[in-house]
């Protein structure tokens, strides 16, 4: 295979947030079937990151603006869901993802009122559950 990448890094030291963004002609052989792919290559990512220079860096590995889109569709759907909570008063309980997605509905829910965030479960089945909660606003301060 002859393919051409190029990638752009992006270093948030205050956050230790690594992003990488590749752009190359193979894209969807990079990103895979449902991002299977960029998956494994961010784990290898963070585990070569690791392994060279210690610490708990968070790698955000994307393809093509892939994990973006993505990202900005996860943020839209937790939006809708705790209008919804805020109007129903029900609970949502989001579906097991991965903790960068996680973090994309903290922060798209911070300054939402009346609403609180919270992951529960552990490993491969954390989750979040967006669960109405009058006079509390939620913060972005997410760490897991």
């Amino acid at each position: 295979i002859h393919a051409k990448a190029t990638y752009q890094l992006n270093f948030d030291a205050k956050n230790q947030v690594i992003e990488i963004d590749i752009s190359t002609d193979c894209g969807n052989r990079v990103i895979g079937k449902n991002g299977e792919n960029l998956k494994a290559l961010n784990n290898l990512t963070r585990s070569a990151v690791f392994a060279s220079y210690g610490g708990d860096y968070r790698i955000l590995l994307d393809c093509e603006g892939y994990k973006r889109m993505k990202y900005q569709k996860i943020a839209s759907m937790a939006i809708d869901e705790a209008k919804d909570v805020q109007s129903s008063h029900v609970p949502s309980i989001m579906p097991s993802m991965p903790s960068d997605e996680r973090l994309v509905i903290h922060k798209a829910l911070s300054g939402m009122r009346d609403i609180q965030v919270v992951s529960v479960d552990e490993g491969k089945h954390r989750h979040i559950v967006i669960r109405y909660m009058p006079g509390n606003v939620v913060h972005s301060d997410y760490d897991e």
